[in-house]
């Protein structure tokens, strides 16, 4: 986000390497935006909805080709689960381009750990695409500011830890196992159901622990502190296993993640000290000519990988 693009009201100069979380707690904190009319305080609604607005102006527009073909590329690929961490429904709207039917919506009101659009093909199959960081079509799910990132983060870790799913409502799957005190709950899941991706996944946590995870097009800055806490909390169970009790102490997490694409040697850094393939990642100063070459060239290394992965 450029300073010159006035998005959110008044931001100043220089504001272009401030991350967003930070740019919004400005805007907010400081009363650059609209007041609410009877209190004279920042409307968070107001604010958001104002987001939302300026995104559906740039997303009104036809998606173009490039985009077209990279997405047509990737939905070759048999997913069960697509995560993407953008509020609009581009993705949505190629899914249904390619005669995939949207079926439900599982919703939450403000944060996203469950939230996920089901869809069906002609062909029967199924795919769920989660928003993992809310939706437009619903402005308090959008995620933005410290404030909403750190709420998310407790539900994303209470529901690891604790299978909690919401204030009054949890993930039944391992009741089997409810005497083994101090054992996390994803843990327990494991043990019940293996390392793969028949298990019914309650929220978007699961497929970091029950498949492979292919991380495309996400600059994965640090401010993602859920994302990252996420790929540290996996890693430390793998690095830890040993001092479960007996029973947990053979349990794997078998599953891996990758990252494609170009990021800077800090982050490449941090991915790797947390157990993520960095093979097929971009560190080097170069600049991408062409996207769309970029991306089908890494779209082929998620093929390759997979089909590796199946042979193992």
């Amino acid at each position: 986000m450029k300073a010159d693009q006035q998005l959110l009201g008044e931001i100043a100069s220089g504001s272009s390497i401030i991350p967003y979380t930070h740019l919004y707690e400005d805007i907010m904190l400081n009363e650059k935006f609209g007041h609410h009319p009877n209190t004279d305080k920042i409307d968070l609604t107001e604010l958001k909805k104002h987001i939302k607005s300026y995104l559906e102006d740039v997303l009104s527009q036809p998606i173009s080709s490039g985009f077209n073909n990279v997405a047509n590329q990737l939905l070759e690929i048999n997913w069960n689960n697509i995560l993407t961490t953008n509020y609009e429904y581009t993705l949505a709207r190629v899914l249904t381009e390619k005669n995939y039917i949207y079926k439900k919506t599982r919703q939450q009101s403000v944060y996203s750990t469950r939230r996920k659009h089901h869809y069906e093909n002609t062909n029967g199959k199924e795919l769920d695409l989660w928003y993992i960081h809310g939706e437009l079509d619903y402005v308090k799910s959008i995620m933005l500011g410290y404030d909403h990132y750190c709420g998310s983060l407790s539900k994303v870790s209470d529901y690891i830890k604790n299978g909690k799913l919401s204030d009054n409502l949890n993930d039944d799957s391992t009741v089997s196992l409810k005497e083994d005190k101090g054992i996390h709950h994803i843990l327990k899941k494991l043990f019940l159901y293996g390392n793969h991706d028949t298990v019914e996944y309650s929220t978007w946590m699961d497929t970091f622990f029950f498949s492979d995870v292919h991380i495309i097009g996400l600059g994965l800055d640090f401010q993602e502190i859920d994302l990252w806490w996420m790929l540290n909390k996996r890693h430390r169970y793998i690095k830890t296993m040993y001092a479960l009790a007996p029973k947990y102490r053979d349990l794997r997490i078998n599953n891996q993640i990758f990252y494609y694409g170009k990021t800077s040697k800090e982050i490449k850094a941090v991915l790797e000290a947390y157990g993520v393939d960095t093979t097929n990642t971009d560190d080097s100063s170069s600049k991408i000519d062409n996207w769309s070459v970029f991306y089908s060239e890494n779209i082929a290394k998620i093929k390759e990988n997979i089909n590796n992965r199946k042979q193992m």
